[in-house]
């Protein structure tokens, strides 16, 4: 992946972060949290100065802002972090103190980020987005007769960027049945190239029967620029649930191995393994995590990244104080994304679990 490039932490506890890519949007998300201080360069429209008419609704202009945070929303099919919170600092002669606004952080967007405190795990994952190795993300696609999805794994998301269905049937004839497949084929490689920018390195080309093998013969003789590195794998559907598939079966890891989904995706199905054979050395839901960590027994622990922002200050000071202590017994934390099928299974579990050292 692309580095989220960040200076070490000034006297203020500031960090001053830099967005490159989509991954780098998914760690910002799970770092911004309610009560943070978020100062960028945005735009906000200002009413001229005595003006009272409700038609003058002001001019749009650059301002420099630092807001509390109050809320942060991820918006995957637009690629953006809404930010909302009060404004603490700004220009006195063109802002108020107090007032709400809203900061779209996207690719590209610059800002730094200032915390009362900066839990460790929450530095490692900063210091880690940086060190990462240059990833380009691989694209999927998910195709049978009629149906196909494209979607982006990255290190941290799967995103299903477009989906295409044409009615296709074999009661026509078999012209009518020829001249409707190429033209499904055309779609799905037209939507493919607009994805595939110079970033993406490896396709992915996957489906039930025949109908990925003729997608890949297409490419090669219309569209040769995507056919360069292109894997095939044999799944039962097309659409999102072919998508799914290529990741949940693992037929992917040679490719996958060092991505954080393919990291978490083991750590689930070791997690479920041990729960189905009743075995002591897990445990899940806050207060047997908690039990867990206070014998010293937690190897690796699993967090939903919904329970990092809990809103509660207290209580999130109570999920902050666990994974320090963790930590100081030498356990890794693990942040498990919601956007995957592994978020919803630990959703499921009380979205915290623990693989343990030993049974207790």
């Amino acid at each position: 992946m692309n580095s989220v490039q960040t200076k070490k932490l000034d006297k203020k506890g500031s960090i001053e972060i830099k967005v490159e890519s989509l991954d780098d949007l998914w760690v910002c998300y799970n770092v911004i949290l309610p009560g943070d201080f978020l100062s960028v360069r945005t735009t906000r429209r200002i009413k001229k100065k005595g003006s009272e008419e409700e038609a003058d609704k002001g001019e749009r202009r650059p301002i420099f802002l630092e807001v509390q945070v109050e809320k942060v929303a991820y918006h995957q099919f637009t690629n953006r972090l809404r930010v909302t919170g009060k404004i603490t600092a700004g220009p006195q002669d063109l802002i108020s103190r107090g007032d709400y606004h809203t900061i779209n952080l996207e690719v590209g967007t610059r800002f730094k980020l200032r915390k009362d405190s900066w839990p460790k795990y929450m530095l490692k994952r900063l210091q880690k987005a940086v060190e990462q190795i240059t990833r380009p993300p691989i694209l999927i696609v998910a195709i049978e007769t009629g149906e196909a999805s494209v979607a982006s794994v990255g290190e941290y998301a799967t995103t299903i960027l477009a989906s295409i269905r044409h009615s296709i049937t074999r009661k026509a004839s078999a012209k009518q049945y020829e001249q409707s497949l190429l033209k499904f084929f055309n779609d799905v490689a037209k939507t493919t190239k607009e994805h595939m920018k110079g970033t993406i390195e490896t396709l992915i080309v996957a489906g039930p029967g025949f109908t990925k093998d003729s997608f890949l013969k297409y490419l090669k003789d219309k569209f040769p620029e995507l056919s360069k590195n292109v894997i095939i794998e044999n799944v039962s559907n097309g659409g999102p649930n072919g998508v799914q598939e290529v990741i949940k079966r693992g037929v992917t890891t040679r490719i996958l191995e060092d991505h954080q989904i393919m990291v978490e995706n083991r750590l689930i199905e070791e997690l479920l393994a041990r729960l189905g054979k009743e075995k002591r050395n897990i445990a899940y839901g806050f207060d047997d995590v908690e039990s867990a960590a206070g014998y010293g027994a937690i190897e690796t622990v699993l967090v939903l990244d919904e329970l990092l922002r809990e809103f509660d200050v207290e209580e999130r000071k109570k999920i902050e104080a666990l994974l320090n202590q963790i930590e100081k017994a030498r356990g890794e934390i693990v942040i498990i994304s919601s956007l995957h099928e592994t978020g919803k299974t630990l959703h499921s579990l009380g979205d915290i679990a623990a693989l343990l050292r030993f049974e207790i």
